[in-house]
């Protein structure tokens, strides 16, 4: 539950970010370029993940809880973001490896 939400709420602020005009995107990558490309898809389905991201929460803490955590994910995430995508630290492929082990582990225990 956590890693699915924290997941749809990365690649929702991430949508929002990299659409943004204000952010500096280089377009290194042909995916990012392909995003640049499409906004108002990209903005969308954004708001969509949003959206179904907050559904895990409400259902495992309630409704006041559950959007409690969903405003601290969203701050955190949303920090993450801003700090590591100019960088380019990680690939697209290494976040999907990341996450996927953590949805295992999160299954495991």
């Amino acid at each position: 539950m956590f890693t699915i939400g924290t997941t749809l709420t990365l690649l929702g602020f991430s949508g929002f970010y990299v659409t943004s005009k204000r952010a500096d995107i280089h377009l290194s990558d042909t995916l990012l370029s392909l995003v640049k490309s499409n906004t108002r898809l990209v903005k969308g389905v954004s708001f969509l993940f949003l959206i179904a991201a907050i559904i895990p929460f409400i259902v495992k803490f309630g409704i006041g809880g559950g959007l409690l955590f969903f405003s601290i994910v969203l701050m955190t995430a949303g920090g993450c973001v801003i700090m590591f995508q100019p960088l380019q630290l990680f690939k697209i492929i290494q976040l999907i490896v990341f996450f996927l082990v953590c949805f295992l582990i999160e299954c495991l225990v």
